[in-house]
């Protein structure tokens, strides 16, 4: 279950590009998940048979909507500043190979999962705004999911930065577990381990 979960989550990693006149989150989360469980829904015997599948879903589906430097930036942390550019390059291509890695394998396990969101919350400045869902499952009480959203400077769209399961940040979970291996072995050390892919992620931390 708990890939499951991680499989779905990669849908709001971030968002599409909007056109001029805002969207509200909410309608634009619905219509990610509608269009992910679509897919799924026609395809899941193909998506179990063909793992390839899977990771062509994801880079075709979802890719193009994630701020790739936005997310490296935000798991490094403190170690993004320290870093060079070409660091920051090299760690950003490989931890999304390893996100597209995590994410797709959990997608054959698709089991009619339903998901229900609220109504958009926004802060003062409508610079923040929250998105509570929960995943109804078909065995097993339903679970919580958040979406916090930002919209970048200039840009009149938003973007999930952050995704909470049972109020564990998903973002948070990445930070504590890379910060402390780059802490133990520096960061070159931690982008040669993905490149090679020895490190898995484990967003329960």
């Amino acid at each position: 279950m708990k890939a499951l979960i991680s499989s779905l989550l990669l849908v709001f990693v971030s968002i599409p590009a909007m056109s001029a006149e805002e969207v509200d989150p909410k309608k634009m989360l619905t219509g990610v998940a509608d269009n992910i469980i679509g897919y799924l829904k026609e395809n899941q015997n193909k998506v179990v048979e063909q793992p390839d599948l899977a990771k062509d879903l994801v880079r075709r589906e979802l890719l193009p909507y994630v701020d790739e430097i936005a997310l490296g930036r935000r798991v490094l942390a403190k170690h993004w500043k320290s870093a060079s550019s070409e660091q920051q390059t090299k760690f950003v291509d490989n931890f999304v190979d390893l996100v597209i890695d995590t994410y797709a394998k959990g997608l054959a396990q698709y089991d009619g999962q339903v998901f229900t969101f609220e109504d958009t919350e926004y802060n003062s400045k409508r610079t923040t705004a929250r998105v509570k869902s929960e995943m109804q499952q078909k065995d097993g009480a339903p679970v919580r999911i958040d979406y916090l959203l930002k919209k970048p400077k200039g840009l009149n769209e938003w973007r999930v930065v952050d995704v909470s399961i049972e109020g564990i940040s998903m973002v948070g979970s990445y930070r504590n577990q890379f910060g402390l291996q780059i802490e133990k072995s520096g960061l070159d050390s931690v982008i040669q381990k993905l490149a090679n892919k020895e490190i898995d992620i484990d967003i329960s931390q």
